[in-house]
């Protein structure tokens, strides 16, 4: 059996032994708020609890053992608690190669084992050779794919993967690439934008003060210096530079993340390539994903194109706990991102159905009561503090209410076919998910309070998909309660048939 590098013993002895030798130090601090314990104590404890976390990240790598057999891959672990697991070849879902900046430096990569039903890693093998993660990823596949193989490419020696060169079905060119960056703005770089923005706050309040100013803003952040009209001002202000820079940043950071991507096929995986600076490849099993959703945010749907992500049972396509979805598109042209949804699970088109204008008067009246309560509190203010004369300016939003419950009403419905379904939603990133019938795992029925005095009801398919934990569940929304609870039968009967085919 082989062991990891020795670059994974440094690795884990410096990390094991700062973690341990952090825990006393906790302690006293903790200790300090209730007794008079010395701080200086978890300072003198801080070299015993690091040398004996390096000699255990040492002891770990020693034990740390793997090797593919012909039908399994094994590994030998844990130091204290011994661990030996045989994971058949079927069993494994993918096989992630993971390498950040640092491991490129080395040319060493993170080697994660996904298997099938599991929502965590399996199996990670932390500093690996790169040519030898290419090897176990290349053989693993090639197992799946001929359980009769044996092991004639698993040898010591043999690094060149024996797997057939895969069938390139997209690249994300760099005009491609610039779209992406410029139309898709993801939660996780809002985080960071505001993560950012907390860094630079000095510089940051200087700059929406000199944008404000010419507009009436104050002439600075102090409370005695703040009026209701020019905080008013200086609030609206904000929020447009806010927005600006979280556009901005998540722009680098999606330009960063997926340049290069790459999508191939090779038997029944669609492969993957893509990072600048963290480079990851893996595949996603066709027979494995649960739904297609068409997604377009609102800047890429006013120029044609969208993007494609695969959505599987149990595991996310790259690793580490990102949930069960993944690009297969980034972006494209919508056309061009049609033909590859096709040639993955075929549908004819993925126009939808809208619900009942009811729903969209439901909409207005939703937005209206919004609007109404911000006046509200604006006039409250105004009769409490005085000199507010733009009390009245959340009113001015009445004039969005029927635009915005028209947008949220004609980016809504769903479709039936023979075998699957197709549910839309959303405007400022429309999904369009395409569920086979045979991916059903339970069909919901749902009626809030005022859905029940208007007729309306929400119907919910639920999948095998590790999404469902963020409600990403697909859901026709506001369809007519008459509608809802024959389409639900329906959706039962052709599940059934589906089981039969």
């Amino acid at each position: 059996m082989k062991r990891l590098h020795p670059l994974s013993a440094v690795s884990t002895s410096l990390r094991l032994g700062v973690q341990i030798a952090s825990v006393p130090i906790t302690v006293v601090m903790f200790l300090n708020f209730i007794t008079e314990i010395e701080f200086m104590y978890g300072l003198y404890l801080f070299p015993v609890g690091f040398v004996a976390g390096v000699g255990y990240g040492i002891v770990y790598y020693r034990v740390f053992r793997y090797d593919l057999t012909p039908d399994t891959f094994d590994v030998e672990s844990g130091v204290i608690n011994r661990q030996e697991r045989d994971v058949p070849y079927h069993r494994i879902q993918n096989v992630d190669v993971h390498q950040s900046l640092f491991h490129r430096l080395f040319e060493m990569a993170v080697v994660s084992v996904e298997t099938a039903g599991g929502s965590q890693t399996e199996i990670k093998l932390n500093f690996v050779r790169r040519s030898e993660a290419d090897r176990l990823q290349s053989s693993i596949r090639e197992h799946k794919r001929d359980p009769t193989s044996g092991d004639r490419s698993t040898t010591a020696d043999d690094t060149t993967p024996s797997s057939a060169q895969p069938t390139a079905l997209f690249e994300l060119t760099l005009p491609k690439l610039l779209v992406l960056a410029l139309t898709d703005v993801r939660v996780g770089s809002a985080m960071l934008s505001a993560i950012a923005l907390i860094g630079f706050r000095s510089l940051a309040e200087r700059a929406v003060l000199s944008l404000a100013q010419p507009l009436g803003g104050p002439p600075s952040l102090a409370l005695a210096s703040l009026t209701p009209d020019n905080a008013l001002i200086l609030s609206i202000v904000s929020m447009v530079s806010a927005c600006l820079w979280i556009w901005l940043v998540n722009a680098v950071l999606v330009f960063i993340g997926q340049f290069g991507f790459v999508l191939g096929r090779t038997g029944e995986d669609l492969l993957y390539e893509f990072g600048l600076l963290n480079r990851s490849s893996g595949s996603i099993p066709q027979s494995k994903i649960q739904t297609l959703t068409l997604t377009e945010p609102v800047l890429a749907r006013l120029i044609g194109w969208a993007g494609l992500k695969a959505e599987t049972a149990g595991y996310a396509p790259g690793g580490e706990g990102r949930g069960g979805t993944d690009y297969v598109v980034p972006i494209a042209p919508r056309a061009q991102t049609l033909r590859i949804a096709t040639g993955i699970k075929s549908f004819e088109s993925p126009a939808v159905n809208r619900p009942p204008t009811i729903a969209r008067r439901r909409y207005a009246a939703r937005y209206s009561i919004i609007v109404g309560l911000l006046t509200l509190a604006s006039y409250l203010v105004k009769t409490v503090v005085g000199g507010f004369e733009l009390w009245y300016a959340p009113a001015l939003l009445f004039v969005l209410v029927p635009i915005g419950a028209h947008a949220k009403w004609a980016n809504r419905g769903y479709r039936i076919e023979d075998d699957h379904i197709i549910v839309r939603d959303g405007f400022w990133r429309r999904t369009t998910r395409i569920v086979p019938y045979h991916r059903l795992q339970t069909i919901r029925l749902q009626r809030s309070v005022f859905q029940r005095r208007l007729g309306l009801a929400d119907l919910t398919a639920d999948t095998a998909s590790s999404t469902v934990l963020f409600s990403n569940d697909a859901t026709a929304f506001d369809i007519s309660l008459a509608d809802a609870r024959t389409d639900s039968e329906r959706w039962r009967e052709q599940f059934r048939a589906s089981l039969e085919r």
